[in-house]
């Protein structure tokens, strides 16, 4: 756990949320869709949860992409997650029959 706290600034002034800002404006369009772009996105979303504000930072497209992206890989997470859930009902209800069928024998 670090000691730090999100809210304070660097002593140039800024606080985390416009760091990660910076770091996600320098990113060039290769580096797009890269993990340190996908970790850059829930860096924000987390200091943005936290109630972060940007002191220096002036741009607010980093902001709504880093939203953009989180909802979309949380998007597609709960729809990756649906198969499983169904592929483990359907294993549950073939062991089941298999068990009832032992038993009947």
């Amino acid at each position: 756990k670090s000691n730090s706290n999100v809210h304070e600034q660097t002593d140039g002034g800024s606080t985390a949320l416009d760091l990660a800002c910076q770091a996600l404006a320098k990113l060039n369009s290769s580096e797009i869709a890269t993990e340190v772009f996908y970790n850059l996105c829930r860096t924000i979303d987390v200091l943005l949860a936290r109630n972060c504000k940007l002191k220096e930072f002036q741009g607010e497209l980093q902001l709504e992409q880093a939203r953009t992206q989180v909802a979309r890989m949380k998007e597609e997470d709960s729809t990756k997650k649906e198969p499983i859930d169904n592929k483990d009902d359907t294993m549950r209800a073939e062991v089941r029959k298999q068990a009832k069928k032992r038993r009947a024998n």
